[in-house]
């Protein structure tokens, strides 16, 4: 998930992650593994990037570590050299652009997909990304695009619930409320089921 996130997400009208117009993936917006540094002013290593082979615990999960998004060690002075604080920023509760978001989705739900692009793509051009068309609209490019927007700051699991229990619901692309404890949209998305 996290490989996603960091890197594929960002993938879309031939851009990558290290060369999208899309800001949200901007190097100010991100820390890449090489820019993840030594803090401890006692360390020999202290300013160098972090070498995993030197992890005490080597199943550390920080052997595969990724790109972070600098919310995650934000530190509230200017002074670069200063440690970091850790993530003690406001947390946003509700932002412009996952209304238009929502209302992307509610467009999607109504088949408007000439509305859902418009508003998926106010968020989009905001960013500096590249626009999609109507053709493009899908539930899972619009969940993508609350990735890239709301990366956590929203509750996922809820919304992934929430749109799994509309398409079955709905009985849209084969989902039903009858299988929805075994078959439904998020879980086809976790388990790589949904290959568009």
């Amino acid at each position: 998930m996290m490989q996603w996130t960091a890197y594929d997400a960002w993938n879309y009208g031939g851009q990558t992650w290290q060369n999208t117009t899309d800001l949200r993936r901007a190097d100010t917006c991100w820390y890449d593994k090489h820019e993840i540094i030594s803090n401890n002013p006692a360390s020999v290593d202290y300013g160098k990037p972090i070498n995993p082979k030197y992890l005490a615990n080597q199943e550390d999960s920080n052997l595969v570590f990724f790109a972070m998004w600098c919310m995650k060690t934000w530190n509230k002075t200017d002074n670069e050299a200063a440690t970091p604080l850790g993530g003690d920023a406001d947390y946003y509760v509700f932002r412009l652009a996952e209304t238009y978001l929502n209302r992307a989705e509610a467009y999607y739900w109504k088949n408007d997909m000439v509305n859902a692009a418009a508003d998926v793509n106010v968020v989009r051009l905001r960013a500096q990304a590249l626009p999609i068309t109507p053709a493009e609209v899908t539930l899972d490019f619009i969940f993508d695009e609350r990735t890239r927007e709301l990366w956590i700051e929203e509750k996922r699991h809820n919304e992934l619930v929430r749109a799994s229990f509309i398409e079955a619901k709905l009985n849209k692309d084969g989902y039903t409320l009858a299988n929805f404890s075994t078959t439904n949209w998020a879980r086809d998305r976790f388990t790589g089921a949904i290959t568009g």
